[in-house]
């Protein structure tokens, strides 16, 4: 019998994290920021890099107008909860 779980944001975002920092740590990820025209940052993402996800982020961010700045790793995860990317 399958359950359905009720998550707050916040308990996925930590969710998420935890995913990725328990991946292989062959895998390395290319972390970003997201500019807007005004050079405010509007939230951050991280993609394996050089996969086809990552390519596919870049330009969808770049298609609604906004610039992805690499970052740290240290600086992707010192941004507050809620600002990362989800539905790209």
């Amino acid at each position: 019998m399958k359950r359905i779980v009720k998550l707050t944001e916040s308990e996925l975002t930590n969710f998420i994290k935890k995913i990725i920092n328990e991946m292989d740590e062959n895998i390395k990820y290319n972390y970003f920021k997201i500019i807007d025209k005004d050079r405010e940052v509007v939230g951050v993402g991280a993609a394996e890099r050089g996969s086809k996800n990552e390519t596919e982020i870049i330009e969808q961010i770049f298609n609604y107008g906004y610039t992805p700045v690499r970052i740290s790793k240290k600086e992707y995860e010192d941004y507050d909860e809620g600002d990362e990317i989800r539905n790209f």
